[in-house]
């Protein structure tokens, strides 16, 4: 059962990724986006899918939920000097966020935006690819979402 309260785990790992997870993608499922700092229109959206067969917790301490083998989507960033990106999901069911920087660093989340939606929000994001599974809190669920992302700080709560 969850808590009332957010789940927000950054994961690092050793440079490689947990065995069952695919990294180094150049295209996600449901596609590819590359963004530079100050991109228009702020927030990028896309149309994902949540959901799939592998228990994120089985791979990554911290994190919960059922993310596809494959990354969701994938944002090529081009990073500034002050901006932060924000990744949030918003959706009618119960979603789940991971997502791997271009330095293999894993950020996963549950309830911080709100409303059963994850929210991830990287302070100092660096240039590169960041991978993102938008997982279902629970197994065999699968909802219609839309992956937001932003360098606003007031998007996505």
């Amino acid at each position: 059962m969850k808590t009332a309260v957010a789940m927000a785990v950054a994961v690092a790992l050793a440079g490689t990724a947990p065995a069952g997870l695919a990294l180094a993608q150049t295209s996600g499922t449901y596609g590819t986006v590359n963004l530079s700092a100050g991109f228009m229109p702020d927030p990028h959206r896309a149309g994902v899918v949540s959901g799939g067969t592998i228990n994120s917790r089985d791979y990554l301490d911290g994190c919960v939920g059922w993310i596809a083998d494959e990354p969701d989507y994938v944002v090529n960033y081009q990073a500034g000097s002050v901006l932060p990106l924000i990744f949030y999901v918003e959706a009618e069911g119960d979603t789940t966020l991971v997502i791997a920087d271009p330095d293999d660093e894993f950020f996963c989340d549950d309830d911080s935006g709100g409303n059963l939606n994850p929210r991830v929000h990287i302070t100092r994001p660096v240039s590169g690819e960041y991978a993102i599974w938008v997982g279902s809190y629970r197994e065999g669920a699968y909802h219609q979402s839309t992956l937001f992302v932003t360098e606003l700080s007031s998007q996505g709560r």
